[in-house]
């Protein structure tokens, strides 16, 4: 039984992505010891990750991704802040925060329902809204001082009128995410990608 790894996400503007490149270029300097998510294809907002998926489960999550955007209409919210995790001067995750957003946590509820409903396990950690940016390529290090500005950042509107399931594989240059279904807010559209 084939087991992919696999994740639930909203996908970001070319708006949206300029404004992270344009904020990349201005603070990778201070970050030597971080490997940078690719802007063209990786970058995300992340609903439900999974980690060990047998393929014959997808057509379940694409059913309960159908449940919740035939209940969930269009909406926007901002993203805004730069963070680490655990810390900013010390990260092992460099992230861009979202501001807090009614719309996206009750989508994010509805979504973790219906997939319960469905028989999977719901998430251990709390939803934590954000980007991921970059990752440390190694743990330790010296302590980085962050831009006076970055928590204040903005990238701008995100607009949420689409979910896709993505299939991550990984390979030495970084993960590869291919769209397997994306399901439109309100019901508006649902579709399957084709790959060979």
């Amino acid at each position: 039984m084939a087991e992919i790894r696999a994740f639930i996400a909203v996908p970001l503007s070319e708006k949206n992505l300029a404004a992270i490149r344009d904020l990349r270029r201005r603070i990778e300097p201070r970050y030597p010891q971080m490997r940078w998510v690719r802007t063209d294809d990786q970058i995300h907002l992340t609903l439900r990750f999974f980690a060990a998926l047998p393929e014959e489960d997808l057509d379940r999550i694409h059913e309960s991704m159908l449940s919740v955007g035939d209940l969930n209409a269009p909406f926007s919210v901002k993203i805004r802040g730069l963070g680490g995790f655990p810390r900013l001067n010390r990260p092992r995750v460099l992230w861009l925060g979202l501001e807090p957003s009614a719309p996206l946590v009750a989508l994010h509820r509805r979504l973790e329902g219906a997939l319960r409903r469905e028989g999977f396990a719901p998430e251990e950690r709390p939803f934590t809204p954000h980007v991921t940016l970059a990752r440390a390529r190694r743990r330790g290090g010296e302590e980085i001082k962050p831009p006076a500005w970055g928590r204040s950042w903005c990238g701008g509107s995100l607009d949420v009128n689409e979910i896709i399931l993505y299939h991550s594989r990984l390979n030495p240059q970084g993960a590869v995410h291919t769209p397997l279904y994306r399901v439109g807010l309100n019901g508006t559209s649902s579709q399957k990608e084709h790959h060979t």
